[in-house]
């Protein structure tokens, strides 16, 4: 088969047939294309958009920190020796 660019790839007519682009908003890069699963289920509706593109790294470490029993005191210690 061809080998495409990305952006070559979202515009192919097999692509665009299957309907495997979905968009998405980036914090960052505003609105994205992101590519679906070419799989479609029955009993499941087929996904168009996304509610939200992935996040950035380390967005949710705060909470992961939380959930990992450090206090504010450890997590700054942390972030003092660069480790976090």
């Amino acid at each position: 088969g061809p080998i495409y660019t990305v952006s070559e790839a979202f515009q192919d007519p097999q692509v665009q047939h299957l309907g495997m682009v979905a968009n998405a908003h980036h914090d960052v890069l505003g609105d994205i294309g992101l590519v679906r699963s070419p799989i479609n289920l029955s009993n499941h509706e087929r996904v168009t958009e996304f509610d939200r593109a992935a996040p950035a790294l380390g967005a949710h470490n705060p909470e992961i920190y939380t959930e990992l029993g450090l206090s504010d005191q450890a997590i700054q210690v942390l972030k003092d020796l660069g480790a976090v």
